[in-house]
């Protein structure tokens, strides 16, 4: 039309101010195969260039597909390579030619979300038996939920987590007991992260009179202490009053302890598949990714090989680090020149489809963004798509 050439007009300069950038909410949006990633990748790349002196801006990229932080035809050359000295890589599964550190999850300390990951991949993986199932729906507590609790809610809390790290201990995944002894919101009274604590009179209808152990104190006499319990509770016609005099474990606890000695079946031995995304010390990358970011570095998380349910699990993780990185700052009058900015991929499968509450860390950017000096990029597809609420 008007005698311009398509191919020509392609090449047509366009200049933005990166500033237009910073502590603002960016969406951008397209049909599929239109380059809304390449514009994005772009943006980065702009701002890398121009904080190259002040390194006043970090970023942090949610790369679902890997194609920012390795080689590839398309690009040839990725942001990373383009930028060694200032981008640091996190990789679930680390790729040849692609300097990375290793990024995990501790399925111990995140108890609540960690326990719905397993349930979403033993799902995925085609293990649907009811003690399975059962497992599956269990919802652990929160630490925040935890200390709102009384005595005896607080007990049973406790406890059903106790019951979810047996698990993960006889599946094989590695454990520091010492740290989980540390965790302040797991003590109650006298029940503290490693000992249940579970009445005399209890433990004497399991073991007989004055033949039980010692109190358990670490997580492998606590599985064995809880395999005696199934135990008694199977031989007395699974009834908890005949069993143990009085009922002791609540129904999610009966689900976790179904799934930790099942009647038949593998129990948790079908999760040691997943032990690949486990690490004993995952915790430390948060606070050096929050560390990175304060000097101007941009973080891309390799998120190619995972699940929809771990790609969510370290947007929510890291989004909450960076909101609460920068509200610390604010709130101390640190901020200053600084900014953090933030990527999302297919943004429209990280984000709640809808909230009642605006409680959610990506309502909150949405709200508070600009004052904290957090922005975020998304990419979405061609579909109906809010980036606030």
């Amino acid at each position: 039309m008007f005698g311009i050439d398509k191919q020509a007009s392609g090449n047509i300069p366009v200049k933005i101010s990166m500033r237009d950038f910073m502590g603002c909410r960016t969406a951008m949006f397209g049909k599929t195969r239109l380059g809304k990633s390449n514009v994005v990748k772009l943006i980065a790349r702009g701002m890398l260039d121009a904080t190259a002196t002040t390194h006043n801006v970090g970023q942090l990229i949610f790369d679902i597909n890997g194609e920012y932080a390795n080689d590839s035809d398309q690009d040839n050359v990725s942001l990373r390579s383009a930028n060694p000295d200032r981008c640091e890589v996190y990789a679930l599964t680390p790729r040849p030619g692609t300097p990375s550190k290793v990024l995990k999850l501790n399925f111990y300390e995140n108890a609540s979300a960690c326990k719905d990951i397993l349930g979403s991949l033993l799902s995925n993986a085609g293990r649907n038996s009811i003690y399975v199932t059962s497992f599956a729906s269990v919802i652990l507590p929160t630490p925040d939920a935890i200390n709102e609790m009384d005595v005896d809610e607080k007990n049973h809390a406790i406890r059903s987590i106790q019951i979810y790290w047996a698990i993960l201990k006889e599946a094989g995944f590695a454990v520091d007991e010492n740290k989980l002894k540390s965790l302040k919101y797991m003590y109650n009274n006298y029940i503290k992260p490693l000992e249940p604590h579970f009445a005399k009179d209890v433990r004497t209808k399991v073991y007989g009179k004055d033949s039980e152990p010692k109190q358990p104190e670490s997580l492998f006499e606590i599985i064995d202490e809880l395999k005696a319990f199934m135990a008694c509770y199977r031989e007395n016609g699974e009834d908890q009053k005949k069993a143990f005099g009085k009922e002791v474990f609540k129904q999610d606890e009966m689900s976790l302890l179904g799934f930790l000695s099942p009647k038949s079946g593998s129990g948790p031995v079908m999760l040691s598949q997943f032990k690949n995304l486990h690490s004993d010390k995952a915790s430390d990358f948060e606070s050096e990714i929050i560390a990175y970011l304060k000097e101007g570095k941009t973080v891309i998380l390799d998120l190619g090989n995972a699940s929809d349910e771990i790609r969510k699990y370290f947007s929510d993780l890291l989004s909450k680090a960076v909101f609460n990185e920068q509200e610390k700052q604010f709130v101390s009058n640190n901020l200053g020149d600084r900014y953090i900015e933030l990527y999302f991929e297919e943004a429209h499968n990280l984000f709640p489809p809808q909230t009642k509450d605006n409680q959610d860390v990506y309502s909150r950017f949405a709200k508070e963004g600009a004052k904290f000096h957090k922005g975020w990029s998304d990419d979405v597809k061609w579909t109906v798509f809010k980036t606030c609420p």
